[in-house]
């Protein structure tokens, strides 16, 4: 409570906040100890302090970061009593090399293994796991119980390769479905990142193990709530490093210019046919800012896009032809 501090101390307070941790402003009715604040987009925090009208003190900075949209696609509660779990899972190469490049583990044993108690692990905050279009992994899951005795259980893979926050089933985004047995319970997924997955963006991996062995909602669409098991999530992020993506796109040759920028955003670039193109501005959480649709381009094709109305950062243009999408970054300075 600050209150003697403002009126017997001639000291004022404030909460400030900024856009990009260097610039901050007063927020308005911000002289109190405690507020709230709805934020849209990654937002740094520091409370002021001015005696005397003259001098100013701050606290430390505190950012408060807007994670993906897919941070919020949380799984529907695992009812219980819960049995099995998810001990491990390994992505890697295929056969022959199988080399790993990721390694998720509790450890411990098949059977009455003390750590299987968990119902949902969140590894979205850990960073990404970075896939190439095009190129086939191996994923590996290895299944645990606490029980002195094997049950099988149903585990199901999902990525959202469109970024649409839905697991499209019919669309090839459950890479893998199989059953954990006594005699296999350590299950390998062989799946192909398509060449027309969303590039340059978090994207959202899910991994659910159940008990239940027929159909249900959480096993075949991803979301829905079960008895015993598990959900795991991952950010995956795909990467075009010998440009399979440009190829395959109705799209080429594009120019973004000047970049960063602070008004306008030229844009051009041709298409290979007679195509629908949409280019969208997203946030980096995913929301779409500004659309452009235009109809029946053919050849050769510019833009100029203007974005004096929105605030310095970096943004995605997210340029869609046909089945095929792809993603390049825009900077915003003012």
């Amino acid at each position: 409570n600050n209150t003697h501090d403002r009126f017997f101390a001639n000291i004022d307070f404030s909460w400030q906040e900024s856009s990009n941790g260097t610039t901050f402003t007063d927020i308005p009715n911000g002289a109190v100890d405690t507020m709230f604040r709805t934020i849209t987009q990654d937002t740094w925090f520091r409370y002021r302090t001015t005696c005397q009208g003259t001098s100013s003190a701050f606290s430390n900075v505190m950012k408060v970061r807007v994670l993906p949209p897919a941070n919020c696609l949380t799984p529907a509660p695992v009812i219980g009593p819960d049995v099995s779990d998810i001990g491990a899972i390994i992505i890697g190469d295929p056969p022959p090399t199988n080399t790993q490049l990721y390694t998720f583990s509790s450890g411990g044993a098949h059977l009455s293994n003390p750590a299987s108690y968990r119902t949902y692990t969140n590894h979205t905050a850990k960073g990404f796991i970075d896939l190439a279009l095009g190129r086939t992994y191996k994923m590996s899951i290895f299944h645990i119980l606490n029980t002195s005795f094997h049950t099988d259980a149903q585990v199901s893979i999902f990525i959202d390769y469109d970024g649409n926050q839905v697991f499209d089933v019919m669309n090839g985004e459950r890479i893998f479905n199989g059953t954990s047995t006594a005699a296999n319970f350590f299950l390998n997924a062989i799946f192909t990142v398509p060449t027309s997955a969303l590039t340059g963006t978090p994207l959202f991996m899910r991994v659910v193990i159940n008990d239940d062995l027929g159909p249900n909602p959480a096993s075949d669409t991803g979301f829905g709530s079960f008895i015993s098991g598990e959900v795991e999530d991952f950010f995956v992020r795909f990467t075009d490093p010998v440009g399979i993506k440009d190829n395959y796109s109705l799209i080429e040759n594009v120019g973004i210019y000047p970049n960063p920028t602070s008004d306008d955003l030229n844009v051009s670039f041709s298409t290979k046919k007679s195509t629908d193109v949409t280019i969208d501005l997203l946030t980096l959480t995913g929301s779409v800012l500004l659309t452009e649709n235009l109809s029946n381009v053919m050849g050769k094709e510019s833009r100029t896009l203007n974005l004096k109305d929105f605030a310095s950062g970096v943004y995605m243009l997210r340029f869609t032809a046909g089945d095929s999408k792809f993603v390049r970054r825009v900077t915003i300075t003012k």
